[in-house]
């Protein structure tokens, strides 16, 4: 689960990055990088999620701030290349001041994320099968999860933009 959880997020990262900045969508290249990075990536999210668990017993709030400090870390690895510890602090200086706009985008997407899946469950509890229901729910959560993996790629271009004016320097 861990293993194919960073592949997926390393590779979408890749390719919407690659189209974000207009350049031809490759996922046979996306797939190459992302299987050259993946330790990486696992190892960096790993220490994230530990981070947010510590955070998570530091009330909510703790939680809250260790998901906005470290919301690019999979996209410092895969776009920048950069170690499981160094995309850490690259993360943290993208965050510096932006922390409410990025916790208002993740949780703008959850909002979106539990309406379409609950709307779906509630369909599929209607049809009062079992297996549809799980068809269902799990394809909802199939197509979701690459939003997550936009939203920060998004978000990593976005900080980018604001603290070093990368859309002029491109």
């Amino acid at each position: 689960y861990w293993i194919s959880l960073s592949l997926m997020g390393a590779v979408i990262v890749r390719l919407a990055s690659e189209d974000y900045l207009g350049r031809r969508i490759e996922p046979a290249v996306a797939v190459r990088d992302a299987l050259m990075r993946l330790p990486i990536v696992m190892v960096a999210l790993l220490l994230k999620y530990i981070l947010m668990v510590v955070g998570f017993f530091l009330f909510l709030v703790g939680f809250l701030y260790v998901m906005a400090r470290y919301f690019a870390v999979t996209a410092g690895v895969v776009i920048e290349g950069r170690g499981a510890v160094s995309t850490f602090g690259r993360s943290a200086a993208l965050s510096r001041g932006h922390k409410m706009h990025i916790l208002g985008t993740w949780l703008l997407a959850f909002v979106i994320f539990a309406v379409v899946y609950f709307g779906i469950a509630i369909v599929a509890a209607m049809t009062g099968s079992i297996v549809i229901s799980t068809i269902l729910t799990t394809v909802a959560s199939i197509a979701a999860y690459p939003m997550f993996a936009i939203i920060e790629m998004l978000l990593y271009y976005d900080a980018r933009v604001r603290n070093e004016g990368y859309d002029i320097e491109m």
